[in-house]
């Protein structure tokens, strides 16, 4: 599974009392997305911020080319988001995770979990307005894709994880 997390780094509750304010940011998005052949797991906006999760590997979002389509929907959202005057962080990694419904025939949700999705959460919040990938994502870009990233030094130190981690920047 290839999971993109993405926050709003412009967000504030302050400013966006009416969240119908970020109806057109929200509309680009899933248009980008849509596009990609993304699934959009979870759009929230709590006491953290405003965070978009979205998946690749998926049933109805899998293909052969999982990792470069989360990257070509990351730059087109980065750069949509720029233009909508707002700042996005975001976080891409691929790996193995649960995903499928969870809970009781009274509530379930499709949900997403494993240490490959708390990676790109954890990424998400140290890219500070860029784009960061795993080992994992940039293997499986095609070489001239992954040429365009660089590698973050040193290896980010991460709650969760035991090691530094290797990560890369757009």
């Amino acid at each position: 599974v290839t999971t993109l997390f993405m926050k709003l780094n412009s967000y504030s509750s302050a400013e966006h009392k009416d969240l119908t304010s970020l109806q057109p940011f929200y509309y680009a998005m899933q248009e980008i997305i849509f596009e990609c052949g993304g699934y959009i797991r979870q759009f929230i906006i709590d006491d953290k911020g405003c965070v978009l999760i979205v998946l690749w590997g998926v049933p109805t979002a899998s293909f052969p080319n999982n990792c470069s389509r989360a990257v070509r929907c990351a730059a087109a959202m980065s750069a949509k988001t720029t233009s909508l005057n707002h700042t996005c962080s975001i976080g891409i990694t691929t790996g193995t995770a649960y995903c499928g419904t969870l809970g009781s025939s009274r509530r379930q949700d499709y949900v997403a979990m494993g240490s490959s999705v708390n990676l790109a959460a954890r990424f998400m919040s140290k890219a500070a307005q860029r784009i960061l990938v795993d080992q994992s994502t940039i293997e499986c870009l095609p070489h001239e894709v992954a040429k365009l990233f660089s590698v973050v030094e040193p290896p980010l130190k991460l709650r969760g994880f035991d090691s530094p981690v290797p990560s890369y920047f757009f």
